[in-house]
């Protein structure tokens, strides 16, 4: 097992992250999730993905960087669940699903522009995900 981060909490948020460090640093769940998540990273990444969607007026450009940093932090494999789950839509405001299909979902739109995420696949395996401004 690895131990809790070493340095002090800055902040409320990191102080409730580092709580949930434990558990996300287990070897149990590297394994599973396919990396070390750094919760107090996770906490910010969600809280910026957030503000980015939810911002007036919104950028497409800010909301698909917060995703690719969230994904950073996260891994493809969460971030997966994370998308497939719709427990995304806690973070960002509603928006239609008539154009999403198993390998494509739309995560923000705004301004005539959307973020969507792309399944990748290598060999007709899934092999990551990639955010694109349509």
């Amino acid at each position: 097992m690895r131990k809790i981060l070493d340095d002090a909490p800055a902040n409320e948020q990191e102080a409730v992250a580092d709580l949930f460090q434990w558990l996300l640093f287990l070897d149990d769940i590297i394994q599973y999730t396919g990396q070390p998540v750094n919760a107090r990273y996770l906490a910010a990444g969600l809280r910026d993905l957030a503000t980015a969607s939810f911002a007036q007026p919104g950028n497409a450009h800010e909301v698909r960087l917060a995703w690719q940093m969230l994904l950073d932090v996260m891994g493809s494999k969460l971030t997966g669940m994370f998308i497939m789950s719709k427990a995304w839509q806690g973070f960002a405001p509603k928006v239609s699903k008539r154009h999403d299909t198993d390998s494509l979902a739309t995560l923000w739109v705004g301004n005539d522009q959307k973020v969507v995420a792309r399944v990748q696949f290598q060999q007709d395996v899934p092999v990551g995900i990639r955010f694109d401004v349509e």
